[in-house]
C-alpha cells in the first residue's frame, strides 16, 4: 500500500539497524536513504537481504546518519509546536 509505513522500521531507525523496506511512496518519502527497498518479488528480496548481509557496517552507518537528521527535525518541530501553543496561552 502506498500510504502504509511499518512500525518496526522505526524501532529499526532508533536502534540503529539495517531495513528493508516495500518500496512503497510513504516508505520512501520518510526513509529515503535510511533503508533498503525491495519490489517484495522473492528474488529481489533475497538480493537486498544478501547484500544488507554483507554490507552491515555500511548501512548501519546510513541508519544513524538519518537518525541524526530525523533527531534534529523532530526537535525543531518541537519547538515550533511549544512555541505555537505557548500563544494560546
Amino acid at each position: 500500500r502506498d500510504d502504509c509505513l511499518v512500525c518496526g522500521a522505526y524501532e529499526s531507525l532508533a536502534v540503529g539497524a539495517p531495513m528493508l523496506l516495500s518500496n512503497n511512496k510513504a516508505s520512501l518519502n520518510y526513509f529515503n536513504e535510511a533503508a533498503l527497498f525491495t519490489d517484495n518479488t522473492a528474488e529481489d528480496i533475497a538480493i537486498k537481504i544478501k547484500d544488507a548481509v554483507e554490507n552491515t557496517k555500511a548501512y548501519r552507518n546510513k541508519v544513524i546518519q538519518a537518525l541524526a537528521v530525523y533527531r534534529a527535525r523532530d526537535q525543531r518541530r518541537k519547538v515550533d509546536l511549544l512555541n505555537q501553543l505557548s500563544t494560546l496561552l
